[in-house]
């Protein structure tokens, strides 16, 4: 009996993957449910296992050779009869156990492995064995540079170029706002250390605009929806995703039924999934069913920006910082904190008059901030 072993599909717009590694040279044995490759996304690292136990008979295509998903990359059989397509030869591993998370921080900081003592079980090293070896090593004055170049010239930069490529093909518009944000820093600031206190939560504007946006597709739900190919496809829950940079790639994570959300509950949800995001161990299901993205690059001091949509949902959100500038406010002119929005949406999703709705609908949401409570 032979298995075919196909390149997966991690996620519902994932149509090409790589190997990054082979775990198992052909001829070698395999036991069922262990890991044969790990497999590389723009998105994920994630070990594959064998569907059946018995011979690695024929491996299909060399590490980091995209292919389509579908594709059919390894056989593995009962016996040791090799397949007629001629296999790929690679260097049987010899080495401690690696994970995923752990290979991937040593490439980024230039770490040899083979010196690492693993903490894990058998001896498997861990991230945090890398990153103290890392921390232990002798400072160079090329090693910064070396770890950008390594990282600039990955399959993982070009797939992203390609997917934003993609992105940037769509055909979008962005309309701005300014928003008096003091109603929203004043509620903020009244929560901030009973909630932390209590819960163990600090509160970030973040979690205030993720509740915001799932009021607004409550108000529009047009704008709750996705291009498919060649129709608008609506989506059932308020799913949104929120851009989080991880120490390789930017990655998005989705909430589920946000709009149900108490906001302490989101907040709760949205500092795990960052976690997650930061230490590379999303799962892809994690980081799918959004219909909206919101990318927050005030906490870096960015005052306003434009994003580009994260097909195939509809729109995206980028919120600037809040801070002091000239706002004009019941016909005076005050200084007040101020909060700069910008939404890009899908033209094949929503015209002008339709995002002006869901953009007011947040802004309105963000200028009474007890409604976020509720």
């Amino acid at each position: 009996m032979i298995h075919e072993i196909v390149m997966p599909q991690l996620g519902i717009t994932m149509t090409e993957g790589s190997v990054l590694r082979w775990l198992k040279a052909a001829g070698d044995s395999i036991e069922k449910g262990e890991p044969l490759f790990i497999v590389q996304t723009d998105k994920v690292d994630m070990e594959v296992e064998s569907p059946g136990k018995g011979f690695v008979t024929a491996l299909l295509i060399k590490e980091e050779v995209v292919v389509p998903v579908g594709t059919v990359i390894a056989r593995v059989g009962d016996t040791m009869h090799v397949a007629a397509a001629p296999p790929v030869t690679i260097a049987r591993r010899s080495g401690p156990l690696v994970s995923p998370r752990a290979r991937r921080v040593a490439l980024e900081l230039d770490v040899e492995l083979s010196g690492i003592a693993g903490s894990g079980e058998y001896g498997r090293i861990r991230e945090s064995d890398v990153r103290a070896a890392f921390a232990n090593k002798p400072l160079q004055a090329d090693r910064a540079k070396s770890v950008f170049d390594d990282r600039s010239a990955s399959a993982v930069r070009r797939r992203i170029a390609e997917r934003l490529e993609n992105s940037a093909a769509i055909p979008q518009f962005s309309l701005r706002r300014e928003l008096d944000a003091a109603p929203l820093t004043l509620v903020r600031d009244q929560l901030l250390a009973a909630v932390e206190a209590s819960d163990g939560i600090r509160l970030s504007f973040t979690d205030f605009l993720l509740k915001a946006m799932a009021l607004a597709l409550r108000q529009v739900p047009e704008m709750n929806a996705v291009w498919r190919q060649d129709h608008i496809e609506p989506r059932p829950l308020i799913n949104l995703g929120f851009a989080v940079q991880s120490p390789t790639r930017l990655l998005v994570p989705v909430i589920t039924e946000v709009d149900k959300l108490p906001i302490v509950q989101l907040a709760r949800c949205r500092s795990a999934l960052a976690i997650k995001a930061r230490d590379g161990k999303l799962d892809p299901g994690e980081m799918q069913d959004g219909s909206c993205t919101l990318s927050n690059l005030g906490p870096f001091g960015v005052d306003e920006f434009q994003a580009i949509v994260n097909p195939p949902e509809s729109c995206i959100l980028a919120a600037g910082r809040i801070a002091l500038r000239p706002f004009v406010l019941d016909g005076h002119l005050v200084v007040r904190p101020t909060l700069r929005l910008t939404l890009t949406v899908d033209h094949r999703v929503a015209d002008g008059v339709l995002a002006a709705a869901f953009l007011n609908a947040v802004a309105k949401a963000i200028e009474q901030p007890l409604l976020l409570l509720v």
